[in-house]
């Protein structure tokens, strides 16, 4: 995050060591989520010390009489600017060498943005959940907080410089009433709008207003803490404050989980955490600001700026280069973090601290800045006009998923096709819905009175659902559909012994209706690649549904899943192929099945291994369709596209499979007994 500059005397050792902390907990956050849950609010501590700092910073030059707007900002240009400009720059130029048109328009179209730092509302219209799925893969993600501060620093001198003319006096009551107008949009806004007050000003300038209100309170404390004579009372009263800051800011680090919760009241643990520490570091010296000024903390504090700009699109990179070459993703964002630590501390030594300074030559470091900048917008205005020319489609049928017409948990389904890999799929839409599961799923009534199929799985089974339900429509079948999208068929926790044990009201209600229900067959579908990390741990599983299910139908049957394309979870298959496709070649480019086809196999050859046990269970194999005789990916066919990404099939590939489903279905209904 951003420095201001301060003059030598004014310079305090301890903000940087509490950067340095800042900065730890966002990579860490960014890196392993689950290693430190509430690293994001490292981002809100660099807002309280952003408007300490610029607060402190203007008091002291007005009051010794030599504050310019001008300065100011060509200030704000050459410390920020180059380093962000060649973020942006680079980030464009290796998406441009390594990803898809999609991709490429997508983030040029983010660059723009941050360029003229207002990402936080890119984000906001564009990319939706600082949590989701788009926002995760964008490697420009991070610069909403940067947009937030840079938004900051555009409007607030000026009103500061209105209040201390007219209001010196009420200058604190001001910045606390304002602050606190602030915080209330936020609480309010995390129930109405949370998207708008997670990622726009005024729902988040209090925390920086913080900060500043801090700042008129300290002014009048001696530059150097070293020389105050204090008393034990005063290093007592700093003392306690510091280490209560501590176990504030420590418990924002690791109990708020939800980036919503922040915006209530949750949030005043990170920033009264970071404001007692600013307090405790501002006056006589304690033990805890002799730490925070130890020279390694101070160091990393110094190129937190530059440590942020470049971390996040090193780590994206990393997981993308991981989900490629079969390695985990925590592997990637590792690598790539640790990459983005040595490009961050280069960019600091010969991009940020040559820009930043004033002296001889200001004139040609403005004018250099100004040439990247022009550039980096160029080449971005250049990358989204070259993307629109690009057609993946071209060749193929536009694919189509009406998947979510049947899962029973989509309440208002919307269509994806803000995600990348999604961006030429046709969805259905609909209005919303209570959600069907309450009521027996998503029911089809072409027969008996009551389900004589039942449908249980994830999205897999979702890719499916239509397929089924045209068939059951044929054979005069009743049919439910309680599959629903990132449900596992496995009925409770996966890891519990009893599959029946620990369930949740969606699985206790989907059993309740298969034992009032008394189906013919229930067809369980799944990514079963995803479930166990070992086949080890998938037979005894496997064995356990199968055990719960099978007294309350006549027949489980259960879906080989297809084999996983090594391209296309991030990226959109059919720009991949399209790419692929201008290489000299005869017929489609080869795509071989991901590091985890082994486990798919296992998954149903081990469910092979069952049905021959137990006569009432059956597989169906509808994956051996989508192999080529070479073992790569049978992905498309003429003008046919089978996948809509990387591994659900679309409608025309899940129609390939109707040969498979008929007769099993015909031959479940057949050994059924009569139903009414």
């Amino acid at each position: 995050m951003s420095r201001p500059a301060a003059t030598p005397a004014a310079y305090l050792a301890p903000l940087d060591g509490l950067r340095a902390i800042a900065i730890a907990a966002v990579w860490i956050f960014h890196a392993h989520p689950a290693a430190l849950p509430g690293g994001f609010t490292g981002v809100d501590v660099f807002y309280v010390l952003s408007g300490f700092i610029i607060t402190r910073t203007i008091l002291r030059a007005l009051d010794g009489g030599r504050f310019s707007l001008r300065e100011f900002y060509l200030h704000r240009i050459l410390r920020l600017l180059p380093n962000a400009v060649l973020t942006v720059l680079v980030v464009l130029a290796v998406w441009q060498w390594l990803m898809t048109p999609s991709q490429i328009a997508q983030t040029a179209r983010h660059g723009l943005w941050t360029l003229g730092n207002v990402s936080n509302i890119f984000m906001w219209r564009s990319l939706g959940d600082y949590w989701g799925e788009v926002a995760e893969w964008a490697p420009l993600t991070h610069t909403w907080s940067l947009g937030i501060e840079e938004q900051f620093y555009l409007l607030y001198p000026a009103g500061l410089l209105a209040l201390v003319r007219f209001q010196r006096r009420y200058l604190g009551r001001w910045l606390a009433g304002i602050a606190a107008v602030s915080f209330g949009l936020g609480v309010i806004g995390y129930h109405t709008h949370p998207l708008a007050a997670f990622y726009l000003l005024p729902a988040r300038i209090w925390e920086l207003l913080l900060g500043a209100w801090l700042a008129t309170r300290l002014s009048g404390l001696a530059n150097s803490r070293d020389t105050v004579d204090a008393a034990p009372a005063e290093l007592r009263r700093r003392s306690l404050a510091g280490a209560l800051g501590l176990a504030l800011t420590g418990l924002g680090l690791v109990a708020i989980t939800d980036g919503g919760k922040l915006l209530g009241v949750l949030s005043l643990a990170p920033t009264l955490g970071a404001a007692l520490l600013i307090y405790a570091s501002v006056g006589p010296a304690t033990w805890l600001t002799r730490a925070l000024s130890s020279p390694v903390l101070v160091a990393i504090g110094r190129r937190s700026y530059s440590l942020y700009l470049w971390h996040w699109p090193a780590m994206i990179l990393g997981r993308y280069w991981a989900s490629t070459h079969g390695y985990a993703p925590l592997t990637g964002a590792l690598v790539g973090g640790a990459a983005g630590v040595i490009v961050a501390c280069v960019a600091y030594a010969v991009v940020e601290q040559p820009l930043r300074h004033y002296g001889a030559g200001r004139s040609w470091r403005i004018g250099l800045v100004a040439a990247g900048f022009t550039a980096t917008a160029l080449f971005a205005g250049w990358q989204i006009h070259d993307a629109g020319k690009f057609d993946a489609t071209s060749p193929f049928e536009r694919p189509a998923f009406h998947g979510k017409l049947y899962d029973s948990e989509l309440v208002a389904p919307g269509t994806p096709n803000d995600v990348v890999r999604y961006a030429d799929v046709a969805f259905p839409s609909f209005p919303t819905r209570p959600p069907p599961w309450k009521t027996g799923g998503v029911i089809r009534l072409y027969g008996a009175a009551q389900p004589q199929v039942v449908v249980l799985g994830s999205s897999h089974a979702l890719m499916y659902s239509r397929l089924i339900d045209d068939i059951c429509r044929e054979q005069k079948l009743s049919v439910a559909f309680l599959g629903a999208g990132g449900r596992s068929v496995f009925l409770g926790q996966p890891a519990a012994p009893d599959p029946a044990a620990q369930l949740d009201e969606f699985d206790r209600s989907r059993l309740e209706f298969l034992r009032t229900w008394h189906p013919a067959a229930v067809i369980i579908i799944d990514r079963w690649d995803a479930r166990f990390a070992s086949p080890l741990g998938f037979e005894p599983h496997l064995r356990a549904l199968v055990d719960t299910l099978h007294p309350l139908t006549e027949r489980v049957l259960f879906v080989a899943q297809p084999p996983v394309a090594e391209r296309g979870e991030k990226e959109n298959l059919r720009e991949v192929v399209r790419a692929l496709m201008r290489r000299p070649q005869l017929g489609l480019p080869r795509l071989n099945p991901d590091p985890a086809e082994p486990l798919r196999l296992q998954a149903a050859a081990t469910a092979e291994a069952l049905a021959r046990e137990r006569p009432y269970f059956r597989v169906l194999r509808p994956d051996r369709l989508f192999y080529r005789p070479d073992g790569s990916v049978r992905y498309a066919e003429g003008r046919n596209f089978f996948y809509a990404d990387d591994d659900h099939l679309a409608e025309a590939g899940s129609e390939l499979a109707r040969p498979v489903f008929a007769p099993a279905i015909a031959e479940a209904r057949a050994s059924a007994a009569p139903r009414p």
